[in-house]
């Protein structure tokens, strides 16, 4: 038995059943399917027992310990040298569990595997209709999910599978302590010893709700942040660098780009240079994956300011930015500027 599938839950019985079903159909059949739920108070417990699948372990938590805690539970009872994750709405593609199990099989400098994602979203007045859905492509290669860390969050956490002796080497587990972008935490920290990549296949569909965890969570986001951004600025030595106030604004999930003056942009071309110095010294990164990914979030941030004219264009043409993306966006980018010219 090379696999188990861990899924934790609190009152997920709306859309249960089609995420075990996901899972029974899987063409790898041999998992155990370890279910932590929290204490929930609706129908999940028996929508599990009526499945019938016996490869289902489920561990009934007497009160609800929250995701974080109940996911590093899990992983502490976890014998199989593979673990992946799955959420109680999500769904796995048929294929997923045999081609990230044959990926782990064949690479064995990989501590972490994720997938493309596709996101959907229903409409509650329209259950009928088609859902809304949007592609989530991530960083294929390790150096390049590294670099991607280094700003925002890198995998779909529900797509991930997991070679359990690295997380035992090294000690890594999900910390209850942070309640907020808890796998992106465990992911950097993850990166420092193994490689992480991403199979470019859509092998989970991702389901959104009205309401993001972001927007309800603000608090505990900006704490979050700060922690993931200390770890990683100070593996770099920039942890107290004046201008890592601009850090912040250039991450996904705080991402704060338009509007800004130009003497911001500048600050940004100064940060990122200071970025590279400090990796050419230390050697976290590798090089020429951090520079692409510095001057594509640069075109970005360009792109986002485009109303500043001339000065904006300026910099796209100082910083070379035409040689890191692909051609479409620089005919797009200059065709913006003339137009607003």
């Amino acid at each position: 038995m090379k696999l188990t599938i861990l899924m934790t839950l609190y009152n997920g019985a709306p859309h249960l059943q089609e995420t075990l079903k996901s899972v029974s159909e899987q063409t790898h059949k041999e998992f155990i399917f370890l279910i932590l739920d929290n204490a929930s108070t609706d129908s999940s417990r028996e929508i599990i027992a009526a499945s019938g699948d016996p490869r289902i372990h489920l561990v009934e938590l007497p009160q609800n310990i929250g995701q974080v805690a109940a996911l590093h539970k899990g992983i502490s009872m976890i014998e199989t040298p593979y673990v992946a994750r799955i959420d109680a709405d999500d769904i796995a593609m048929p294929e997923r569990l045999e081609k990230q199990v044959a990926h782990l099989n064949t690479h064995l400098e990989v501590g972490i595997c994720g997938t493309y994602a596709v996101a959907f979203q229903t409409d509650p007045d329209a259950p009928d209709h088609p859902p809304r859905e949007t592609q989530w492509e991530y960083p294929v290669d390790a150096e390049d999910v590294k670099v991607k860390l280094l700003f925002e969050c890198a995998l779909a956490h529900p797509s991930v599978m997991m070679r359990m002796s690295v997380l035992r080497q090294y000690n890594l587990n999900y910390d209850p302590s942070v309640k907020h972008s808890y796998d992106w935490d465990l992911w950097q920290r993850a990166a420092v010893h193994t490689d992480i990549v991403n199979l470019p296949e859509y092998l989970l569909r991702y389901r959104l709700h009205g309401q993001s965890e972001s927007n309800r969570t603000s608090t505990l986001q900006d704490g979050a942040a700060k922690r993931l951004d200390d770890f990683a600025l100070a593996r770099l030595g920039l942890e107290a660098h004046p201008l890592r106030r601009v850090h912040r604004d250039l991450c996904f999930e705080t991402m704060k780009l338009e509007d800004r003056r130009i003497d911001f942009i500048e600050d940004v071309v100064k940060w990122f240079e200071t970025l590279e110095k400090a990796n050419s010294t230390r050697g976290i990164y590798d090089d020429k994956a951090l520079h692409r990914f510095l001057k594509q979030r640069l075109h970005l941030v360009l792109t986002r300011n485009s109303k500043l004219g001339k000065p904006v264009r300026e910099i796209f043409f100082r910083e070379k930015i035409a040689q890191y993306i692909p051609k479409s966006w620089t005919i797009k980018f200059l065709g913006k500027q003339v137009l607003k010219k």
